[in-house]
């Protein structure tokens, strides 16, 4: 193929990086100077611009509380909030809960009206912030385990290793009563009175809940509750999910409660209609509840295979 060149341009001038000869004139040297000065300066700018996402980017997916991307906010801790807060715990019969209850095993079935195939018969156990949730399904049979860190899921025999902020997401809302008891007493825990609301058609106050004290915090721990102004119960809670790859790509989860029952003297909502971005509603239905069921720390154990 032959390249023809204009009188106008000469080849040397294409040659962007190459020593000018001292046969070329002033004029052709300034030519040179701004043909690099446009072709190079947008080019360096869209560097910059492609490392600077890429680090935050990088910043989202592997949150670090020393980043110089994050500031961590100071919490706010409103009187008003804190007391709706505290009546909710006092009605619920959780005020010791946090000495109270040690482990928790829960069991029953997950179900969506729209297609009865979607069924699932779980067992959750729950101790501190260790969890295992095991599940059997028309698809197959499999658990999801915190396994102290370290957290899999494993579908069928196959380990898929789940990343640490999946599992800080996965916050045991279906007890109510013992989560807001430990997020009340952590001083990281912004509580903050966000107004009226009705949920349901009750009367209903709106709480927020959340730790800013570092990025991962500050991504999959924001909550939003609304407690019945008659009882004082927790009507409903929004939550964040985020997916494995990302914890800035969240998405919002909702739990409404209902059927509270006392169960060691403590109420549970022994059914929750769960809804999700992109997912049919669902209504997790309780069958038994049992606390200080004296689980052995070695049941959140992630498979070995996880950690190769």
């Amino acid at each position: 193929m032959k390249i023809r060149f204009s009188g106008r341009l000469r080849p040397a001038t294409l040659g962007l990086l190459s020593a000018p000869s001292d046969k070329q004139s002033k004029s052709d040297r300034g030519r040179m100077r701004l043909v690099m000065f446009v072709v190079l300066t947008p080019l360096f700018f869209l560097v910059l611009r492609v490392q600077l996402a890429s680090g935050q980017q990088q910043e989202a997916r592997i949150p670090n509380s020393a980043s110089p991307f994050y500031q961590p906010e100071p919490p706010t801790r409103d009187g008003g909030a804190i007391e709706i807060v505290q009546r909710a715990i006092s009605s619920l019969g959780a005020t010791n809960s946090l000495t109270a209850v040690q482990d928790c095993v829960l069991s029953g079935v997950s179900e969506s009206d729209s297609n009865p195939d979607l069924r699932e018969e779980f067992t959750w156990t729950t101790a501190g912030a260790e969890f295992r949730f095991e599940v059997n399904s028309a698809k197959g049979a499999g658990f999801f385990v915190s396994g102290h860190g370290t957290p899999a899921n494993v579908h069928d025999g196959k380990v898929t290793r789940i990343n640490y902020h999946v599992a800080k997401a996965n916050l045991p809302y279906y007890l109510p009563g013992l989560v807001l008891s430990r997020e009340l007493a952590n001083p990281n825990f912004s509580v903050k009175y966000e107004g009226a609301s009705t949920v349901g058609g009750r009367q209903a106050a709106h709480v927020h809940l959340g730790d800013a004290s570092d990025k991962l915090a500050s991504l999959v721990t924001p909550q939003e509750w609304y407690f019945d102004l008659s009882s004082g119960l927790p009507l409903r809670v929004e939550f964040r999910i985020p997916p494995n790859e990302n914890a800035a790509a969240f998405i919002k989860g909702t739990y409404d409660f209902s059927d509270f029952r006392s169960v060691s003297g403590m109420l549970t909502p022994f059914q929750i209609a769960y809804t999700r971005e992109r997912m049919r509603p669902r209504v997790i239905t309780f069958n038994s509840v049992l606390f200080n069921a004296g689980i052995s720390p070695s049941i959140f154990d992630a498979p070995q295979e996880a950690g190769q």
